[in-house]
């Protein structure tokens, strides 16, 4: 609907500027990204319903302790990447190493 409504202002309107700076299609393309971007998460979402529908008490038990992880996961991660520091290692080495340890670290610290 928002897209049809912002196509009928572009064309109809009589301000020969608008035409001319190109306006449409970054709007039409602002439009696009945005519908996009929602479909693929609602997408993501239930693919995830779908395929991991077998694991419940592991994904309630994420679940529950999501929202603590939410705040405490700079907490752990740079706890980590503080830790990895003298660790004779190219800086993404040392990212991937500090991203593999710190999810679960992250969740397990949310959950306590």
């Amino acid at each position: 609907m928002a897209l049809m409504l912002l196509l009928a202002v572009a064309f109809l309107a009589d301000d020969e500027e608008l035409a001319t700076r190109g306006d449409v299609p970054t709007v039409l393309f602002a439009v696009l990204y945005g519908v996009i971007g929602v479909a693929w998460a609602l997408w993501c979402v239930a693919w995830m319903q779908r395929r991991w529908a077998s694991c419940r008490p592991m994904v309630a038990a994420a679940a529950r302790s999501s929202y603590a992880t939410y705040f405490i996961h700079p907490l752990v991660l740079t706890s980590l990447m503080l830790m990895c520091r003298p660790i004779p290692l190219e800086s993404p080495a040392k990212f991937v190493l500090v991203s593999l340890i710190g999810l679960p670290a992250s969740f397990a610290v949310g959950h306590g």
